[in-house]
């Protein structure tokens, strides 16, 4: 038994030492180095809220004894 974890140990190291040491890393770093041109994004329809035309009526706040919770019966 321990020695089935002792090779599922080993075995699952040199697995992430392999896939952490991959040749092709280098070449693609020039991609992220490359930065985005924020004048190039185009949002397009902006379905926002306006929040200036927002009309608040009367601010009470809500009673909280009077909420029903799901199943809860008072």
């Amino acid at each position: 038994m321990n020695t089935r974890k002792t090779i599922f140990g080993l075995f699952a190291c040199s697995l992430f030492l392999v896939a952490s040491c991959t040749q092709n890393t280098a070449a693609e770093d020039g991609l992220y180095e490359q930065g985005v041109d924020r004048t190039k994004i185009i949002n397009g329809d902006k379905k926002s809220v306006d929040r200036t035309k927002i009309i608040n009526g009367d601010k009470k706040s809500v009673d909280r004894t009077k909420i029903i919770n799901g199943d809860k019966k008072s």
